[in-house]
């Protein structure tokens, strides 16, 4: 079988290679054509119901799949040629004057149906894609975006297709080839909506991409790469986020997806451990999980512990909590993560139960946070002997913002993180605040109240493992922004979250054995 030209661009969806014929005809032309088509047209319908009266269909021209099709060059046929095929049923009809469509550059579209008094389908009518024209909207005129671009000019070129009842196959009974109308260019070809096919298999890859938190954007330039170029890829970009909304769509409830993957995940991890809550109105407002392995990190690294909020990037832009620490290694372990849906005292308590509670009451020895109000209040109710020590880059940041004073900072930094006696630095302390005449100043106050949780000489003795910042969690922070993004749902961030999970443990398995 000659092999058709261009065939790798038409087995990608196209449906095209060739360009059309010629330029726009002129009206003089069109008519003389069109009653030249229309002869031809009724002659062969003749001929074929002279052929088809008590006769098989030529085995030589069975079209059965789109296998068949592709093995076809309709380039140069001729209609009457053409209209010798026959159909396994009318979809296999429909893409077969698709794929004819293509090549002669313009896409078709399906029409009217033909039912006889059973309800059988015994005709069907194929048209271009320019038929008819666009019907006026009733309404009001005005519109917040540009109007699309018109592509209806009334053009009569159809396809009407038939049943032959006695062996049930199907084969084209009229066949009109006379556009009114330029036909597109093979470069324009995969432009249209009837050549823009993504398959089953695409979209299967669509989601595994996603569930691994690549972009929709980057998803169409692997397409790109895959097919040899974007004109290849058998879709466009607008195809790839149309697909990937609807899949969004499909999900009844995004709070319940997100809940039936953890129950999911439960059923090969034993140790898997989650909550939730739901607000006065039903909905989601908390979700605390930690998975078996965060567990046996606990088992190990429980006594010291570092959590903060962020605004990481979601679709609801609630804030992750996440409670961490450093293993061995000196790199960074999760023992439990959470989104909250707000930043109060009684978030925090809930969380903080939730994480005892995993952990199978194995409370905490030491704790460092960034020094918000709520985490503190919520610290002292749930972990009131776990030893409670402030992040020291907020510290300095809040002196800033708070002392205008510049020769303050330094010296409040030596004041804080140097090894005295207590006396010795209370004795500093007063001379700090008479040198910059900082007294009944209300945030030097509220300082000094909460000294025991940032001052060295306080601290001394307790164990925080070398933490004296929260710079590990937002470190941490960074590194999942690498894997979510705000188009993420509930389920998405999930599935993104636990796949940047597994990296981080992948990379202590590495630094095991680099150690070994």
């Amino acid at each position: 079988m000659e092999e058709i030209e261009g065939m790798e661009v038409l087995k990608s969806h196209l449906g095209l290679t060739s360009k059309s014929s010629g330029a726009n005809p002129t009206a003089e032309e069109v008519e003389n054509n069109d009653l030249s088509d229309k002869s031809v047209s009724n002659e062969i319908e003749e001929d074929l119901e002279d052929e088809l009266s008590g006769a098989d269909f030529n085995i030589d021209f069975d079209v059965n799949g789109v296998e068949d099709i592709w093995k076809i060059n309709l380039k140069n046929m001729s209609i009457k040629d053409v209209m010798k095929y026959h159909f396994l049923n009318v979809e296999v009809a429909f893409m077969f004057y698709n794929w004819y469509a293509g090549i002669r550059g313009f896409a078709a579209r399906k029409s009217k149906i033909l039912r006889n008094k059973n309800g059988e389908a015994t005709q069907q009518t194929f048209l271009c894609y320019r038929q008819v024209y666009r019907e006026e909207k009733v309404g009001s005129s005005s519109r917040k975006r540009e109007p699309k671009a018109q592509t209806r000019c009334g053009c009569e070129v159809n396809c009407r297709v038939h049943i032959e009842i006695t062996i049930g196959r199907w084969y084209i009974k009229y066949l009109n080839d006379c556009h009114n109308h330029t036909l597109v260019d093979e470069k324009y070809l995969g432009m249209l909506p009837a050549h823009r096919k993504i398959t089953d298999y695409d979209k299967f890859q669509m989601d595994n991409m996603r569930k691994v938190g690549i972009r929709t954007t980057h998803m169409f330039r692997l397409f790109a790469h895959q097919a040899g170029g974007y004109d290849k890829v058998g879709f466009r970009q607008r195809d790839v986020y149309n697909e990937v909304a609807k899949d969004k769509r499909s999900d009844f409830s995004d709070a319940g997806a997100a809940l039936e993957f953890l129950a999911t995940m439960s059923c090969s991890d034993e140790m898997l451990f989650w909550r939730h809550s739901i607000d006065e109105n039903g909905r989601l407002q908390h979700l605390f999980w930690c998975n078996g392995v965060c567990h046996k990190d606990y088992e190990v690294f429980w006594d010291v512990l570092a959590f903060d909020a962020t605004y990481i990037k979601n679709m609801y832009l609630c804030p992750l909590v996440v409670f961490s620490r450093v293993n061995h290694h000196n790199q960074s372990i999760v023992f439990a993560s959470s989104i909250a849906g707000n930043e109060k005292e009684e978030t925090y308590v809930w969380l903080l139960v939730m994480l005892v509670e995993a952990m199978r009451g194995k409370a905490l020895t030491s704790v460092i946070t960034d020094g918000d109000k709520a985490m503190i209040n919520a610290i002292k109710r749930v972990l009131p002997n776990s030893h409670h020590r402030l992040c020291v880059w907020h510290l300095l940041c809040n002196a800033a913002t708070n002392i205008s004073n510049t020769r303050f900072i330094p010296k409040f930094k030596q004041c804080m993180l140097g090894y005295y006696e207590i006396d010795e630095f209370e004795q500093k302390w007063e001379n700090l605040i008479a040198e910059f005449g900082l007294q009944g100043k209300t945030w030097v106050l509220d300082m000094y109240g909460k000294h025991n949780m940032w001052a060295a000489s306080h601290i001394r003795g307790n164990f925080f493992v070398g933490f004296m910042t929260t710079s590990r969690c937002e470190g941490l922070h960074s590194f999942f922004g690498r894997y979510v993004n705000y188009e993420n749902n509930l389920l998405e961030f999930l599935q993104h979250f636990f796949c940047a999970m597994s990296y981080t443990r992948y990379k202590e398995v590495e630094a095991d054995f680099s150690s070994s």
